[in-house]
C-alpha cells in the first residue's frame, strides 16, 4: 500500500509568505490556529494515553494478585476459592459503577 500523501502537493513545507500568496496578518492567524489545534490534540492524546496505561496496569495487577491468592488454594482450602471469586466480582462491579 502506498504511503498517504496530502492532496495539496503543490505547497512546500518551508514555503515563504509570497509563495503562499498570503499577507503577513493572514499567515499569523493561520499559524496561531494551527498551533492551537496541535497543542490541544497532543494534550488530549497524552492525557488519554496516560489514563489508559494506568487503568491497564492496575487491572493487570489485580488479576495477578487474585491469581497468586487462588493458586495456593488447593486441597482442603479449595472451598475458599468461591468467596475470593465473589469478592473479585463485587470489586469489578464496583469499579464499573464508579
Amino acid at each position: 500500500m502506498a504511503p498517504w500523501k496530502p492532496k495539496l502537493t503543490n505547497i512546500r513545507v518551508n514555503a515563504t509568505k509570497s509563495q503562499l500568496g498570503l499577507r503577513s496578518k493572514h499567515l499569523s492567524i493561520v499559524q496561531t490556529k494551527v498551533e492551537s489545534f496541535r497543542d490541544r490534540l497532543v494534550g488530549e492524546f497524552g492525557s488519554i494515553f496516560n489514563i489508559a496505561v494506568l487503568v491497564f496496569r492496575e487491572g493487570l495487577e489485580c488479576i495477578l494478585v487474585l491469581a497468586a491468592i487462588t493458586a495456593n488454594l488447593t486441597g482442603p482450602r479449595q472451598a475458599l476459592r468461591r468467596p475470593i471469586a465473589l469478592g473479585g466480582a463485587i470489586g469489578l462491579l464496583a469499579s464499573f459503577a464508579t
